[in-house]
């Protein structure tokens, strides 16, 4: 019996070498796991962002995404006139906003984790003109893509990488996060804060909440996009500020697209996100460049060749990827949306077939990747006005990534969560105000366990789970480290025992640690599968049921 079967202490009927199968042309080889939780690692004390931190390297993340608020760091951002200050200049703005973001970095790339920075919303109100309408967004209302272009080139600036400024106080050493040899104190001088490489611009512009108007109203009373033109002119000026700041050669994402708007069309009524996309291209339904009265309607040139619109506005042409939030609140992950211009997890082939016809359209070359940085299912409980399970939570997440993963175009999975929001506590508790938060989390606020904790750390997913001489199987030994080959062991529990069995060991040298195989299942009963980390603990997926 094999040191594997020994650990596990199973009955072990077999410990044969599983190799697993190449990975298919038509997926994702090299997908990265991202994970977006601002309140753990934004808004909460050092030594707390340090425990987290170290829990999501233990959890396999690669990356975690950062809203950058514009409104936070910016100077006055409830006044109304604009202060005097260079905005380029990371130094002009207070010093201590910048405290919170630094601490984050500088422990991220201690811990080897990678950074994704995305400048966005609230605006400072100096940066927005006056509400024209009673009920509104003085912070999303048509920001001056000229100030947002200041601000971003100042976040470049400063996270260029060569960038001189002392180490935040009360900021855990290296050797309280653990690293081997790593100093027991921080440098008491300026030292350059480490360079941030991947950003997005502006998250979910097609949302009311985040960028407003999202329609306006013409002669006749006839309602046109207007989110469209006002994201176009911020990508222009943020493209523009992260190239002058020393990040052209980086990772700059366009898009971040929620997954759906509203029925109906209005000043914060959300416009889905292919709606959105061809206004944003300034092409019609039939993906030819518009003129004339509808392309003055979008802001859009109504004069001038297709090469003009292309140099005008390069963030939409020579971005390297376009990102996305394909959520679906009310159905399992493979269920289409019957809106033909919303596109949730199961609908990516809409985006990139709209993505594709506008490049072409201009004349460029379609195939831009797609990063899925913003993902995944609440839960109930906590939240009672969910319709899912913490089981089908877990079973989903394992079900999305597969999904994902089998697209060859997506670059990037995202998580939003590491903790459960806390509920809304200005409205009546227990009711959907109190519930309006996000329950999404791999954890529940107390820090409890959600049973996608284990989903996620090690993801098991069985396309056709029924029993037979070669059925597909698809993980993710997302922890291990991809520098060596992995290992981990398929286990099997015939229906009415009690006892697991090895059927094999399963290994990958795929980087990110995926695999794709095919087993034989001989009957009826449940698969999982176990891994042995490196302090000698065995961990194990989520259990699959087979039929």
């Amino acid at each position: 019996m094999s040191r594997w079967c020994k650990l596990l202490g199973i009955a072990a009927v077999a410990c044969a070498l599983v190799a697993a199968n190449p990975v298919p042309a038509l997926a994702s080889s090299s997908e990265e796991m991202v994970l977006q939780d601002d309140v753990e690692l934004i808004y909460v004390s050092p030594a707390k962002v340090a425990t987290a931190l170290e829990e999501l390297r233990y959890l396999g993340v690669d990356r975690v995404r950062v809203s950058v608020v514009w409104g936070l760091l910016a100077p006055k951002p409830l006044s109304s006139h604009r202060p005097r200050f260079d905005a380029t200049n990371p130094a002009a703005y207070p010093a201590h906003v910048w405290d919170r973001y630094d601490v984050l970095v500088r422990m991220a790339q201690e811990l080897g984790i990678k950074i994704y920075f995305e400048p966005t919303a609230p605006a400072p109100y100096w940066a927005t003109p006056p509400l024209v309408i009673q009920q509104g967004y003085r912070w999303s209302h048509d920001p001056s893509a000229r100030e947002f272009g200041e601000f971003v080139q100042a976040v470049g600036r400063r996270y260029s990488g060569g960038y001189l400024a002392r180490t935040p106080a009360n900021m855990p050493t290296p050797a309280q996060l653990g690293i081997p040899g790593g100093a027991t104190s921080n440098p008491a001088g300026p030292t350059p804060i480490p360079r941030v490489s991947e950003w997005g611009i502006w998250n979910e512009p097609n949302i009311g909440g985040w960028m407003t108007p999202q329609w306006r109203t013409i002669q006749g009373g006839q309602k046109v996009e207007a989110s469209p033109a006002i994201y176009r002119g911020m990508l222009d000026a943020a493209w523009t500020a992260l190239r002058r700041s020393g990040h052209g050669g980086d990772t700059i994402l366009i898009g971040e697209t929620a997954a759906y708007g509203a029925n109906h069309k209005g000043y914060g009524a959300s416009m889905d996100p292919l709606t959105f996309l061809r206004a944003l291209y300034c092409v019609g339904t039939s993906y030819r460049p518009l003129s004339g009265a509808r392309a003055s309607e979008l802001s859009c040139p109504t004069r001038g060749g297709r090469r003009a619109f292309v140099a005008a506005h390069p963030a939409l042409f020579d971005a390297p990827g376009y990102a996305h939030h394909p959520y679906d609140f009310d159905h399992p992950p493979a269920v289409h949306l019957r809106n033909p211009n919303a596109a949730d997890l199961s609908d990516l082939g809409r985006i990139e077939r709209a993505l594709d016809a506008a490049f072409r359209a201009y004349g460029q070359r379609p195939g831009i990747p797609l990063y899925l940085t913003e993902w995944g299912y609440q839960t109930n409980p906590p939240n009672p006005f969910i319709r899912f399970t913490l089981a089908q939570q877990a079973a989903f997440l394992n079900q999305g990534e597969y999904m994902a993963w089998r697209d060859p175009r997506v670059q990037a999975f995202g998580q939003f969560l590491f903790v459960d929001d806390s509920p809304n506590r200005m409205a009546r508790r227990g009711s959907r105000s109190y519930w309006s938060t996000f329950d999404s989390g791999l954890l529940f606020l107390n820090g409890k366990l959600k049973p996608a904790y284990w989903a996620f750390k090690l993801p098991l997913w069985l396309p056709d789970p029924r029993h037979g001489p070669s059925v597909a199987l698809w993980a993710d030994l997302r922890s291990a480290d991809h520098a060596a080959v992995q290992y981990g062991q398929l286990q099997f529990r015939p229906a009415g025992s009690q006892a697991w069995q090895a059927l094999g060991q399963l290994s990958t040298t795929n980087s990110e640690g995926f695999l794709y195989t095919h087993v034989a299942l001989p009957s009826p009963g449940s698969v999982r599968i176990g891994w042995l980390d490196p302090f000698g603990v065995v961990e194990y997926s989520r259990i699959v049921a087979v039929s």
